[in-house]
């Protein structure tokens, strides 16, 4: 909107580069385009005819693509007659650009002939560059509040499990226990955490049991076993254990 009502340009928008088998650009963002100009628009960053032109030349090189005269330029053929009939007369694609990689485009539609000029240029090039940080900005917080929500979901899981699971480190310091370890050992989870899993117990029975728990994953393999545990008031029972590593 800033780019049409204050920098006096015709239509700004913004288009994707897809994955797809055509390799499309998507228009997800516009201003200005009243007259439906997008929404029939076919553009690809393919090396086909529909590729070749502005847009997508500018995503497959990450460099800015300025037609000074629309009506004459060869890389507008396709799109010509119809970009005419809109009005516009000059353009300029400016790759968007995260880590290296092209992954869409802003493209700017000017009435008038020769309208982008070097100082143009740049300062619509650091627009372009500011709006690929904060797309990438927005994308990584989303990315995060993903991630977030499963660790969540996943940490739920574990809490209500029937199983104990204990998490610990290569020189066996536990990290983590779930709360049914606690129902399953009787100790409570502050007594464990932050101590090496070999010396945990002192009960022989148990005492293996520990011991195994390190033994039992050489070369990063997974290993079940079955163990005798006497709990602190006496009462014995079987266990069968898995042991992975992480």
């Amino acid at each position: 909107r800033t780019i049409v009502e204050i920098g006096g340009y015709r239509v700004a928008w913004v288009g994707v580069a897809e994955n797809d088998d055509g390799k499309n650009i998507c228009p997800v963002v516009q201003w200005g385009d009243s007259q439906g100009y997008l929404k029939n628009l076919n553009v690809s960053w393919s090396n086909t005819d529909h590729g070749r032109g502005p847009t997508g030349t500018a995503i497959k090189t990450g460099k800015p693509v300025v037609v000074k005269y629309i009506e004459f330029d060869p890389k507008w053929e396709i799109w010509r007659e119809n970009a005419l009939r809109h009005g516009f007369r000059s353009s300029i694609s400016l790759p968007l650009i995260v880590a290296g990689h092209p992954f869409a485009a802003l493209v700017i539609f000017s009435g008038e002939t020769r309208a982008f000029d070097a100082n143009a240029v740049k300062l619509l090039s650091d627009l372009a560059n500011d709006l690929s940080y904060g797309i990438a900005t927005l994308r990584a917080e989303v990315e995060r509040k993903k991630v977030e929500k499963e660790y969540r979901l996943l940490a739920s899981v574990i809490e209500q499990a029937n199983e104990g699971i204990f998490l610990f480190n290569s020189e066996g310091v536990i990290q983590y226990v779930n709360p049914a370890a606690e129902t399953i050992t009787g100790r409570p989870p502050n007594d464990m955490l932050g101590r090496n899993i070999q010396t945990l117990e002192e009960i022989e029975p148990n005492r293996e049991l520990y011991k195994a728990f390190l033994g039992d994953t050489p070369g990063g393999k997974q290993l079940a076993s079955h163990f005798q545990y006497v709990r602190h008031d006496n009462v014995t029972f079987e266990l069968d254990v898995v042991t992975w590593p992480v």
